[in-house]
């Protein structure tokens, strides 16, 4: 799949959107897992909580409380096919605008999902990890 962000890309991130469990499959997330102390990364959201997830012959269960993410670059990716499914406290929330490199364009055509999700929290620098 072609790479949606470059590193270093400027983005919104809607940091309430995790915290209410409005992620769906295919959203763009930014996370902090623990396995890379500390760093950020912007992922793409494969697995929903409670579901069963294959990929690269391996089979997780998610639990109440996890999500399954991936990158955009399969071959060179730091993602749950590593790292294994990221909890939910771990995740930052959902990426909503790409604001530079410009020129802006959305990432989520479809626009927010919820009035309360129309003003993201935080403007933050993520970095993409491979």
């Amino acid at each position: 799949m072609t790479p949606t962000l470059r590193p270093h890309s400027l983005v919104w991130i809607d940091e309430r959107s995790s915290m209410r469990g409005q992620l769906c499959r295919g959203d763009i997330v930014a996370a902090r897992p623990a396995a890379l102390d500390g760093r950020a990364c912007v992922k793409r959201v494969a697995g929903l909580p409670g579901e069963w997830v294959t990929c690269d012959e391996r089979t997780w269960q998610l639990e109440h409380d996890e999500y399954f993410l991936l990158g955009d670059r399969a071959d060179d990716s730091l993602d749950s096919r590593r790292l294994g499914p990221i909890p939910r406290h771990e995740l930052i929330g959902r990426v909503t605008v790409h604001c530079w490199p410009l020129p802006i364009r959305r990432i989520d055509p479809s626009g927010p999902r919820t009035p309360s999700s129309c003003r993201p929290s935080v403007l933050a620098m993520a970095s993409v990890t491979r």
